[in-house]
């Protein structure tokens, strides 16, 4: 395994905090994020960037290397083959000189106070046990395509909703595109767990969650998300996020599972028909996602916002409800399961049968009882 670094003459000094950012074949973006981390309010010396590249095939070695005289701060560059995004944060963790750890994503362009909020929000002497969560804006200098679009979207608004005070964020929120915590927090909790290729930064949040930290919102801490996934890869993304759900559940967790069948209820109805009509049968999943694909994509050329993002909804939960139905048995568990839930707010006895269902799905032997939460992986 190839471990290249290039450092500056700042290594000496340890740093209040150490920015992660792991990345895999994305130069042109790396580069204006790393451009933009100069541009900091804080003093260069108070952070270092702790780059992982994830078995690059581009140019992002070359390009660090040429880069890092020109930066204030210190760059560090570590190259490893490709192990995927969980065991690339591990290793930036792992590498990490300070005690805090801000995680940024490749294409997260940092505003020029996101340093300084993150390190506002934390006590210098490392005692607090405070996740921070800053938010993924969409660019103000391009248009996104339909699916990125709807997917900020999306997060604006959670984001709305956590500022208004209408419910407090979670490890659901946690998104290691711009996020802070000290280390020891997440060796505490084991770092990432390496079998998730998706949802590995939701599934260390509620590890974490379950030792005590608590997460907080940073609306001044902001990053510019220039997201640009394909569409097979965006179309993938819920399938990976319904399996990732299960699979947490299973680690002890039913009743964070059993939320999910509560939540179906508040799904709109086009999305709840488009479930009911398309789940278990491959080929109607296939004719749904190529038909709200192309009204998607002309929508959007169009400028009819409303009916992108309409279908990009539709779209993403039933592919997301896709990969939670295969997880827990099929379509007929997974029906039987929403049935149940529609029933399990009357009483706590009721809730008690959810419990026992999910706990039998997830092949556990019995439920367990936890306070519900406000926000599927659903949108």
């Amino acid at each position: 395994m190839a471990d290249h670094r290039v450092t500056s003459d700042a290594y000496a000094a340890i740093p209040r905090a150490s920015v992660v950012i792991p990345t895999y074949n994305r130069c042109a973006s790396l580069e204006r994020v790393l451009r933009a981390l100069g541009q900091q309010t804080v003093a260069p010396a108070t952070f270092e960037v702790v780059l992982v590249a994830d078995g690059c095939t581009d140019n992002t070695g070359a390009m660090c290397r040429q880069l890092a005289p020109e930066m204030p701060y210190d760059l560090r560059v570590i190259e490893q083959e490709n192990a995927g995004p969980a065991a690339a944060r591990n290793r930036g963790v792992y590498e990490a000189r300070a005690a805090l750890i801000v995680f940024i994503d490749d294409d997260v362009v940092p505003d020029e106070r996101l340093i300084e909020g993150h390190l506002a929000a934390h006590t210098r002497d490392g005692e607090d046990n405070i996740v921070a969560l800053g938010p993924l804006l969409p660019p103000l200098d391009t248009r996104l395509n339909a699916w990125g679009a709807w997917e900020e979207r999306s997060l604006c608004g959670h984001y709305a909703a956590m500022q208004a005070g209408l419910w407090q964020p979670t490890y659901r929120q946690f998104y290691t595109g711009n996020a802070s915590l000290y280390k020891r927090h997440i060796l505490a909790a084991g770092g990432f767990n390496t079998r998730f290729l998706r949802a590995e930064d939701i599934e260390l949040g509620l590890r974490m969650r379950d030792q005590g930290c608590q997460f907080v919102f940073l609306p001044e801490a902001r990053g510019w998300h220039y997201v640009h996934r394909t569409f097979a890869s965006w179309a993938r993304m819920p399938v990976a996020y319904g399996h990732a759900s299960i699979t947490m559940g299973r680690n002890h967790h039913t009743g964070e599972v059993a939320n999910l069948a509560r939540e179906y209820a508040g799904r709109n109805l086009p999305t709840r028909f488009c479930v009911r009509l398309c789940l278990g049968s491959p080929a109607r999943v296939a004719l749904a996602t190529h038909l709200l694909h192309a009204l998607a994509v002309a929508s959007w050329t169009l400028r009819i916002s409303v009916v992108t993002y309409a279908s990009c909804g539709i779209l993403y939960n039933l592919r997301y409800y896709m990969g939670l139905a295969s997880e827990l048995g099929g379509r007929r568990a997974f029906w039987d399961w929403i049935h149940v839930s529609r029933s399990a707010t009357g009483s706590p006895e009721s809730y008690d049968t959810l419990l026992v269902l999910t706990a039998r799905l997830l092949g556990h032997q019995s439920g367990e009882q936890r306070e519900p939460t406000e926000l599927g992986v659903g949108v």
